[in-house]
């Protein structure tokens, strides 16, 4: 199924799930690097869901994904993301 994602960093993603998915839970997701302009392949990561809140505002349960195993290509580019997006000191 297809979800909005709210926040990605190394070690995880949020993201708005319809389902309150229970804590713990081993998960597989599949995305693409979140580089704007850069032709990437999707990548695959396993996690671990390590919360899962209910938003109205956002029409569904906030669910944080931990990694536990996830290509250091995807990390890679994944950290250059966050380095990019990040508010000026």
């Amino acid at each position: 199924m297809a979800v909005p994602t709210v926040d990605i960093s190394p070690g995880g993603v949020g993201f708005v799930s319809p389902l309150n998915l229970p804590l713990d839970l081993a998960c597989e997701i599949r995305f693409r690097a979140p580089i704007i302009g850069q032709h990437v392949e999707m990548f695959v990561a396993r996690g671990q869901v390590a919360y899962s809140v209910l938003s109205g505002p956002e029409g569904g349960f906030i669910i944080g994904l931990q990694f536990t195993d996830i290509a250091v290509s995807a990390l890679a580019l994944i950290r250059e993301y966050v380095s990019q997006s990040a508010w000026p000191a």
